[in-house]
């Protein structure tokens, strides 16, 4: 292949074994579409999410003997009622993959090898063809087929190789100074990385007070708002309840002295009509007495009496406002008997008929 490494001869059977060992690791590498890959050192570390797992169909130990379990170490979760199967992250052990950056994957994941035109004859006379190839003539295929991936990959280990060279000749002194000065480099970039860091902290921290700051403002201003607001509600329900107040007092003392007016007009009317009653009854008791009657009884007298008292209510047209208050308050300024009267002259009045004038 002109300039291009050759592997050499005696080294195939070696070969062979690393690219299958190779290919074992790198078809599990090419199936991370969805794995967490946590970087270590030297490797990747990664295992398989519950969305590969659930795509991966898990083969059988013996034909006819049940699903495989996992292998002599344990099983490594359990299938679930509806098909899928559950990981148990306690036993599953994380499995180390090659950096990409050190072991590219080409070609192992690239090319797409042709098929053997190799016939292989049998005893009983059929013929099959092969689907396997050789190590060395893998390479050959991938280097005359990818060119352009093959060249860069050839270079980089030559540039590798020259650059070891180089390192080598160089005197021990030498090789002591740019190791420190490579030393005393990264120190100084590890400074600066803490000091951008630190300052980035500084930075969140300052923003982070201010923020605070901020809200604490803004909370204080909107329960000053609040108090205020209750302040302003609790002024108006007391000036309202103090409406009320005045309002009830002015209706108490008005009914006081409608009810203080009425008392009055009536001790008025009383000490008014007391000499027509006793006048009245005395010639009641004559006419009575000529006639030979029995003279009258308390009752009879009462009945008169509440007679000519509201024929007097009449007259000064109390009647009505009277008739208007409730019973309570009748009771508290005429007697039973007046009561009584006073309704039924009420109610003989509005049956009446009124005169029509034309």
């Amino acid at each position: 292949m002109g300039s291009r490494r050759q592997v050499p001869g005696t080294g195939a059977v070696c070969l062979l074994a690393f690219l299958l060992r190779a290919c074992n690791e790198i078809v599990t590498c090419v199936q991370i579409g969805t794995w967490r890959l946590h970087p270590v050192s030297s490797a990747m570390m990664f295992k398989p999410s519950p969305q590969l797992c659930a795509r991966l169909r898990f083969t059988t130990k013996d034909v006819g003997k049940g699903f495989y379990r996992g292998n002599r170490t344990g099983s490594m979760g359990s299938h679930t009622e509806f098909g899928g199967y559950v990981v148990d992250w306690r036993k599953t052990p994380h499995y180390n993959a090659p950096n990409t950056q050190d072991f590219p994957l080409t070609p192992f994941v690239t090319l797409e090898m042709e098929r053997t035109t190799r016939v292989i004859e049998r005893a009983d006379g059929t013929s099959y063809t092969p689907d396997k190839v050789d190590g060395m003539e893998f390479l050959r295929q991938w280097a005359r087929l990818n060119p352009a991936e093959y060249e860069p990959v050839v270079e980089h280990q030559r540039a590798e190789r020259q650059t070891q060279a180089e390192w080598l000749s160089l005197p021990e002194e030498e090789r002591t100074r740019i190791e420190a000065e490579r030393e005393e480099s990264r120190r100084q970039e590890m400074i600066e990385e803490e000091a951008r860091q630190l300052e980035i902290v500084m930075e969140n921290k300052e923003r982070r007070i201010a923020q605070e700051e901020e809200d604490r403002r803004w909370r204080a201003e909107r329960e000053q708002e609040r108090q205020l607001q209750a302040r302003e509600e609790q002024a108006r329900l007391a000036a309202e309840e103090e409406e009320r107040r005045l309002q009830a007092e002015e209706e108490e003392l008005r009914r006081q002295a409608a009810e203080q007016r009425l008392r009055t007009e009536l001790k008025s009317i009383r000490e008014t009509t007391r000499q027509e009653v006793e006048r009245t009854l005395a010639e009641e008791g004559h006419r009575r007495k000529n006639e030979g009657l029995p003279p009258m009884n308390r009752a009879q007298k009462r009945i008169m009496k509440a007679e000519i008292f509201a024929a007097a209510l009449r007259l000064a047209g109390l009647d009505g406002e009277v008739r208007s208050l409730p019973r309570e308050e009748q009771l508290k300024l005429l007697s039973k008997e007046e009561i009584a009267r006073l309704h039924v002259e009420g109610t003989s009045q509005q049956n009446r008929p009124q005169k029509l004038s034309i």
